[in-house]
């Protein structure tokens, strides 16, 4: 599992931002995660440990559907949080 490192300020915050444009290979059958910070904060979790939370929750994921895979992410966020979560996952097909 990788972690795109790059990133810009909040869509929406300033008009005309200028924006950055990262890349990364990907293999058949690779899964891409595009989320919201939301999905990363937790109360109880130093800020910095946050990634590697949501790393470690994805990794053990035994399921393979995607719609599976989004719910395994948020499986164990409070309902009382305050912040949203936007998710997008996108997997491509297996080589073959």
């Amino acid at each position: 599992m990788q972690s795109l490192t790059g990133h810009d300020l909040l869509l929406g915050v300033r008009r005309f931002a200028p924006r950055h444009t990262w890349t990364m290979p990907l293999v058949p059958g690779f899964t891409v995660l595009l989320h919201t910070d939301g999905l990363e904060e937790r109360s109880s979790v130093a800020d910095d440990d946050s990634p590697a939370c949501l790393h470690r929750r994805l990794r053990t994921a035994r399921r393979t559907r995607l719609q599976d895979l989004l719910e395994d992410a948020v499986a164990d966020i409070r309902a009382d949080r305050a912040d949203d979560i936007a998710m997008l996952a996108v997997r491509l097909p297996a080589a073959g």
